[in-house]
C-alpha cells in the first residue's frame, strides 16, 4: 500500500529515523572492523543523510572505514 500525502511524508521520516536507530544497534553490537558493521553504518548513513543531515551522514560514512580499510581489493 502506497501512501500519499502530508501523513506519508512524516511516515517516511518516522521510518528512517527507526532505520538510522536499528543499523546502529546492529553495527554497536559487532566488531568495530567488521564488514557487517560496516554495512550496518553504510546504511544508517544512507538514512541520515535522506534527512537532510548531510555533516552527521559523513561522520557515520567516517565510522565505517576501519572496515572498508582493511579489506584488500584484488584486481
Amino acid at each position: 500500500m502506497r501512501l500519499s500525502g502530508p501523513r506519508s511524508g512524516t511516515r517516511q521520516i518516522i521510518e528512517a529515523c527507526r532505520a538510522v536507530v536499528e543499523a546502529r544497534a546492529v553495527a554497536r553490537s559487532r566488531p568495530r572492523d567488521d564488514e557487517y558493521a560496516a554495512a550496518a553504518l553504510n546504511i544508517a548513513a544512507i538514512a541520515t543523510g535522506a534527512q537532510g543531515r548531510h555533516a552527521e551522514a559523513l561522520a557515520t560514512y567516517d565510522e565505517a572505514l576501519p572496515a572498508f580499510s582493511r579489506r584488500r581489493v584484488m584486481w
